[in-house]
């Protein structure tokens, strides 16, 4: 999975879904190993929820 990318279409959707939430996790982990990329994408997610731009949905 191209997680920038995904990241991208999240942004793009203004919220973030339980589903996309695991999904994403599970690309981040799925070598074992967390990236710098990885990494500069995660922050940019908790920055973007943190201004109200991306909204966390628990479904």
């Amino acid at each position: 999975m191209d997680i920038k990318k995904f990241v991208d279409e999240i942004i793009a959707d203004g919220k973030i879904t339980l589903e996309e939430r695991e999904r994403l996790q599970a690309a981040i982990m799925a070598d074992g190993r967390v990236t710098k990329d990885e990494q500069e994408e995660i922050k940019r997610i908790f920055q973007l929820i943190g201004e109200g731009k991306i909204i966390l949905e628990n479904e």
